[in-house]
Order: structure tokens, then C-alpha cells, then sequence
């Protein structure tokens, strides 16, 4: 994937200033929308088959899950207020109760969601970069980049989540142990936007993981490395889509609006997800269109790194081995 430097290679280029990040990102965006205008059919069966039904699992997680959470939160409440001992344990009891009722929900949806976001990941991913060749990508060739490198992913994913999770309580941790009300509100900004660089570096891996032969922590460290120079182009091009499935998400929890949180039987759940899928359909296909957009986008994003900014090690012992300049 690197290219050979026609230059000494004892010459650097100067990072590229901000002007030429904003030109670099609407770059990535217009050569991912060629991409997309190229191979409308191939898309749109991903979208089809395996992004829309993706959203819809989600969909339906989050408001069949919405119910619970918001009980539960009520009976954490009224535990900080409970006059006795006798109140306290039953409303333990009840919120414990819940809780295992939202884990099992969660472990039901759990192993269809990661199955059918790790197949559009790979699917995704090896089309757009057979399309950045100039090649056309096609159904075939999706089942068969499946076939040849899932595992790479499958790894990378299970690092990207640890990552993840490890950093969720980071801030929040610091923010709580800081000597003042500014102090804190720092701490969080600061930990908001380091996590969107994160998440920027963590996805980038992601596309590693399928496009060389590199995964696990290996992958991430490569993608930390593609991003060295591309800070703010790769934060900003992830910002814009955890806004935009963020809103979305949001909009789902609003359906969940006027409707009694207290009757959670399985009928009711159902009953209100049927409504709520039947209401509101374009938003489904909308998280949808984001979700593979965003794979799109970082593989293009990955392509353009690559062609750009990495050349072949000139010495015989890191012959394998790309770095930076």
C-alpha cells in the first residue's frame, strides 16, 4: 500500500497546516460520494441486506430496553430516599431484578448485532477499497473478503471494546476527584474530546484490520500512526457521524415519549416497538445510510493516509514495515 519516495529520504515534509486538513477532509467526503455514485447497486444491496436490518436490531434494542432503564433509574432514586430498611431491600430487589432483565435483553440482541455489524464492516470496507483501485466491487467479492480475513477484525474488535470500556470511566473518575467546579468541567471537555480522537483512531484500526494483514493491538498502533499527522481531519470526519447517529439515537428515545414506562410486560414492549418501526421508518433507514457512510468515509480516509503519507523503508531489516515521514 506505500508508495516509493522519489526524494532523499532524509527530507520531511511539513505537517500540513489547517487550510489543507479542511481541504483534505471535503476531499475524503467527495471521493467517498464518487465512490458511493459509482456502484449505487452494490451499495445499496449492503444497505439492504445487511445495514437496515442492522439499524433495525438497534432500533429495537433501544426501545425495548427504554422502559427498563427508565424504571430502574426511578427505583435508584427512590433508594437514596428510602425512610427504611424494610423499603430499601424490596426496592433493591425490584431494581436488582430489572437490571438482570435489561442484561438478559442486551445478551438476546448481542450476538445477531455484532454478527451482522462485523459482515457489513468487512463488506463495506473491501468494496470501497476494490472501488479506490478503480476495480468493481461486487456481492462475490464481499463474501469472499468475508471469508479470508474475518478473523483480523473479530480480534480488533474485542481490543477496540476493552479500549473502550477501560476509557468509559476515566473521566468521570477524574472529574469526581478534582479540588473544584472548573477544574472538573475541564476534565470532562478535555475527556469528550479525547474520546472522539479515540474512537477516530479506534475505527481506523478497524479498516487496518481488513486491509492489511495486521490486528489486535497491531492494527491500532497503525492507525495511531496514519492519524499522527491527520489529527483534525480524522476527529472531525468522526465527530460528524457520532453527531449524527447520536441525534438519531435521541430520536428514538423520543418515541418512547407519552407512553407509560410502568407497563412493561412483553406485550406492551412489543406493542410499542411496532409502533414506534411503523412510525418512524425513514429513521431506521437513516441510521442505517450513517452507519455504512461511516465505513465508506474511514476507508477512504485510510486509502488517502496511505497514498499520502507513508513511504517504503529504504533499510533491508524494516523492508516489512511502513513508516511515517
Amino acid at each position: 500500500m506505500s508508495e516509493r519516495e522519489d526524494s532523499p529520504s532524509s527530507h520531511h515534509p511539513l505537517p500540513p497546516s489547517e487550510s489543507l486538513c479542511f481541504f483534505f477532509f471535503f476531499k475524503i467526503l467527495l471521493h467517498s460520494l464518487q465512490i458511493f455514485s459509482r456502484n449505487k447497486r452494490h451499495f445499496f444491496s449492503l444497505f439492504l441486506f445487511l445495514s437496515l436490518p442492522l439499524s433495525l436490531l438497534l432500533f429495537t434494542l433501544s426501545l425495548s430496553s427504554h422502559p427498563l432503564k427508565s424504571h430502574i433509574l426511578h427505583l435508584e432514586s427512590v433508594l437514596r430516599h428510602s425512610p427504611t430498611r424494610f423499603e430499601f431491600r424490596h426496592v433493591f430487589s425490584e431494581s436488582r431484578n430489572d437490571a438482570f432483565s435489561l442484561l438478559r435483553l442486551r445478551a438476546a440482541f448481542f450476538f445477531p448485532i455484532y454478527a451482522l455489524s462485523l459482515f457489513l464492516a468487512l463488506a463495506t470496507v473491501s468494496s470501497t477499497l476494490l472501488s479506490f483501485q478503480s476495480k468493481r466491487p461486487s456481492l462475490k467479492s464481499a463474501l469472499a473478503g468475508f471469508k479470508n480475513t474475518w478473523t483480523r477484525p473479530l480480534v480488533t474488535t474485542i481490543c477496540i471494546y476493552a479500549i473502550l470500556v477501560a476509557y468509559s470511566v476515566l473521566p468521570n473518575t477524574l472529574a469526581s476527584i478534582s479540588p473544584s467546579l472548573p477544574l472538573r468541567f475541564v476534565v470532562l471537555v478535555f475527556g469528550v474530546v479525547f474520546e472522539v480522537y479515540l474512537i477516530s483512531i479506534l475505527s481506523l484500526s478497524l479498516v487496518v484490520s481488513i486491509a492489511e494483514d495486521r490486528f489486535g493491538f497491531d492494527a491500532i498502533r497503525v492507525a495511531a500512526g496514519l492519524m499522527a499527522d491527520r489529527k483534525l481531519c480524522g476527529s472531525i470526519l468522526t465527530a460528524m457521524f457520532l453527531l449524527a447517529s447520536s441525534s438519531i439515537s435521541s430520536e428514538m428515545e423520543g418515541l418512547m415519549d407519552g407512553v407509560d414506562h410502568w407497563m412493561r410486560s412483553t406485550a406492551a414492549v412489543t406493542s410499542n416497538v411496532v409502533i414506534g418501526v411503523g412510525d418512524k421508518i425513514g429513521l431506521i433507514s437513516l441510521y442505517g445510510m450513517v452507519i455504512i457512510s461511516g465505513y465508506v468515509v474511514t476507508t477512504v480516509f485510510y486509502c488517502e493516509c496511505r497514498k499520502r503519507d507513508f513511504v517504503r523503508v529504504e533499510n533491508e531489516e524494516d523492508r516489512d514495515h511502513i513508516v511515517m515521514v
